[in-house]
């Protein structure tokens, strides 16, 4: 049966020939007597559409109940706020008690607007602080106004500010996709670290005037600077604070990439460090700056060509601080001590592997941390994340590098280090073999005591620690199964169900639900995807499907979460999902070999080959999982994907067009060496492998697209850039392919960056697309 998309590509040319044979007697095209294709969907008008959008996203928000609430640790007790953007309503949970105190919305309110002189508060702009020093009133806050309310009775007291306020925004740092940069607070002084042009100064918040440290710095010369433009300074405050440790950044043999503001009169570009695979990178510089500016310390680092080079803080006596210098592939990560008794560097430990470490760069977890101690065999030494035994475990080490240890045994990939303390690491770990993309929350033993797991039931979880490290809440759940909000003692002991998520009145609204679904590669991985139903489904049916994919090297993308929390919650690769399948599609997500979190075996099958194979993978699970659902149309299949998603989605229609029938590709890097150095530890540099480059570019194999394509870019984007999806285009032209074209100005790599407004805009682009290319031939 001919498809709709190909239909109307038919009616095109049909309508196109007959206008040249009626105007000049052309022949050369269809037989008349071939019966006429079907006429495209008449869709709405956009606007409609668009207003759709909108309305759907924010009742979608609406249907589900619970499990969305802020968490307060304070005196012992668990403040949790149920619905903080639209209520004042507080539950304050004592450990050892089974009552729950609640206080209302409307007690806060009065109290909070006989203090303040306002009768219409918005609950969104308060914050709750935690409590007073005798645990009877909560503190409000909001900016530096702050209100202790009684939890019984009246006599609500304004406070007086804090001496010390929280740090300040440096910059939101737009264009790029890192989010704001702060002030880093000294360890125990009302003292901030900051920087302005380039420089370092010392703020203090008794205190306008800042202290300078440096004079040296420009716009091409950074101090505090990092490898690019990351959430905090490369700089760090010694234990004492007679010291900060800093990063001198030189950019000057960098290249750089115009970026459009089209919407300023004139037209405006800035120029911004850009090296894309191959280029000369930043070099780096290792500084100790004396605080009271009587001391400048210059530490003679290697040569950092093609190194990057970051500072991982002070050691617990602050004698030395730890620098990590990483090789441009990522195949091996040097730390070193910077020792402020000789100004000379001492190698602690070198990491290597055959493939690449994840770090940071690689949107993984951070490599070391310095041991929280000064005594014992590791006093002064690191803690560090390694692969050695094929999934990330925690190690430690001495301050001379001479004496190694493993300290977390019995549990799968450690993915994230929570918080570190005299006795303990709190870890995010798969400590369920049968689950593994599931996070668990486990205690690390600093005297080698062993590992404990704190989450017992299964789920993947969310968790927020106490600072006191003795208790923790988790938001828990799985795809199918709605989250519990779960208040839990450091041995892992239920002390009480703080709130649990009611989805009756998504079901009542026809949400169709998912599945779970582990299906066997080619090759005998296990390789899993979830699978979500259109809303009033009805398996007698046949429905179109769309796989959202991101699939790059970095993060796991498919949802583990119940729908409306992680993956599923809100961004550009939730919202999309929502609205198609309001509009009659299936939605499937897969995770295949070459993503992170299933241990280095898994993580490293397309390590320098990338994306070959990745697509056939995807499709491979999609034709399996329809044998025995023969609800889902494969004969309309589109896919969708931002960032390398967008790339993929293109890909898609390269390698595997018999299932693909539609694609939209936002945001995304179309060629290996027209991307910046992001791909180089994923698939070595461009020098040392030509052929798995060459093979990643797109551009080269274009003539192969025959499906309908949808390109979304912005000007603004510092990520992928801008230019891929212009040579996509050109390429396209080149072979008489034809494409959609889409910008967005005013956006970076995110389209969720600017607002909804512009992001609902893209969404409603997207979903058009693809229900006119996907339509029912009925």
């Amino acid at each position: 049966m001919e498809t709709q998309a190909a239909a109307k590509r038919s009616f095109r040319q049909i309508l196109t020939c007959a206008a040249v044979v009626l105007s000049f007697a052309m022949v050369g095209c269809s037989d008349p007597g071939d019966p006429l294709p079907q006429q495209p969907r008449t869709l709405e008008p956009f606007e409609e559409t668009l207003a759709n959008v909108s309305e759907t996203l924010a009742k979608d928000a609406s249907l589900i109940v619970g499990g969305r609430g802020d968490v307060v640790f304070a005196n012992g007790r668990l403040l949790y706020r149920p619905e903080p953007s639209a209520s004042f309503t507080l539950r304050v949970f004592e450990r050892s008690a089974a009552n729950v105190i609640t206080v209302s919305d409307e007690k806060t309110r009065q109290q909070l607007s006989a203090i303040v002189g306002e009768e219409q508060l918005s609950p969104a702009a308060w914050t709750v602080e935690g409590m007073t020093e005798g645990g009877d009133a909560v503190v409000w806050a909001r900016g530096a106004v702050r209100v202790s309310v009684p939890l019984n009775g009246p006599g609500a007291l304004q406070l007086p500010e804090e001496p010390c306020g929280p740090p300040k925004l440096i910059s939101d740092q737009f264009p790029t996709t890192f989010g704001p940069l702060y002030e880093r607070r000294a360890p125990s002084t009302c003292r901030f670290l900051t920087t302005s042009g380039g420089n370092l100064f010392i703020r203090s918040d008794l205190s306008e005037a800042a202290q300078v440290l440096t004079t040296t710095g420009t716009d091409q010369l950074l101090w505090g600077g990092s490898e690019e433009s990351g959430p905090e300074l490369n700089a760090f405050w010694s234990p004492d604070e007679q010291w900060v440790a800093a990063i001198l950044l030189d950019e000057r043999t960098v290249p750089r990439e115009p970026v459009m503001h089209y919407l300023n009169t004139p037209p405006t570009v800035d120029f911004v460090p850009y090296p894309r695979s191959g280029e000369p990178l930043q070099r780096f510089n290792v500084h100790a700056l004396k605080v009271d500016g009587s001391e400048r310390i210059a530490f003679d680092l290697p040569d950092t060509t093609d190194h990057y080079v970051n500072i991982l803080g002070w050691n617990a006596t602050g004698t030395a601080f730890f620098v990590q210098v990483i090789d441009r592939d990522h195949s091996s990560i040097d730390i070193l001590a910077a020792d402020l008794s000789d100004r000379a560097f001492r190698k602690v430990i070198r990491l290597e592997s055959e493939t690449y470490i994840d770090t940071l760069y690689t949107v993984g977890p951070p490599v070391a941390y310095p041991y929280p101690g000064s005594d014992g065999p590791f006093g002064d030494g690191l803690l560090y994340l390694s692969e050695e035994t094929g999934k990330r475990q925690l190690f430690v080490t001495s301050a001379d590098g001479r004496s190694h240890e493993q300290l977390s045994e019995g549990h799968g990939v450690i993915h994230q280090i929570l918080s570190i303390d005299e006795k303990f690491v709190f870890a995010l770990a798969a400590a369920d073999p049968d689950r593994p993309y599931d996070h668990h929350l486990i205690k690390i033993a600093l005297d080698g005591s062993g590992t404990e797991r704190l989450s017992p039931e299964v789920g993947h979880h969310r968790v927020r620690l106490a600072p006191d490290g003795e208790s923790f809440v988790a938001v828990r759940s799985t795809v199918t199964d709605a989250p519990l909000v779960e208040w839990r003692d450091d041995q892992g002991a239920l002390l009480h169900l703080v709130d649990e998520v009611d989805p009756s009145q998504l079901v009542a609204d026809g949400y169709g639900g998912p599945e779970e679904i582990w299906h066997k590669t080619a090759s005998g991985e296990r390789q899993r995807g979830v699978l979500l139903k259109p809303f009033h489904f009805d398996p007698d049916q046949s429905y179109p499907v769309v796989e959202i994919v991101y699939g790059g090297m970095q993060v796991v993308h498919t949802p583990r979460d119940f729908y409306g929390f992680g993956q599923l919650r809100q961004g550009y690769n939730a919202d999309p999902a929502k609205l198609l399948l309001r509009n009659g599609f299936a939605v499937f997500y897969v995770d295949a070999p070459g993503t992170p979190e299933r241990g280095r075996a898994f993580q490293d099958a397309t390590y320098g080959t990338w994306p070959q194979g990745v697509m056939t993978n995807h499709a491979d699970w999609l034709r399996a999982v329809a044998d025995d659902r023969p609800w889902l149309d494969l004969d309309r299949v589109g896919i969708y994907g931002n960032s390398w998603g967008g790339y993929l989605a293109t890909r898609a229609l390269i390698d595997e067009p018999s299932l693909y029938k539609a694609a939209v590709a936002m945001a995304a890097p179309q060629d290996f060496v027209d991307h910046p150095m992001y791909i180089e530890p994923f698939m070595g540099r461009p020098a040392d492998n030509p052929d798995g480059y060459a093979e990643g570019s797109n551009l080269r194999y274009v003539e192969h697209i025959d499906s309908p394509l949808l390109v979304i870019s912005y000007p603004l984007d510092v990520n992928a850039g801008f230019s891929p999806s212009m040579k996509l285009i050109r390429s396209m032209m080149d072979h008489g392919k034809e494409v959609e074209f889409f910008m967005v100005p005013g956006i970076n790599h995110r389209i969720t960056c600017c607002g909804d407004e512009d992001a609902h805009y893209v969404y409603t682009k997207m979903t058009r697309f693809l229900r006119e290319e996907l339509a029912s031939p009925d």
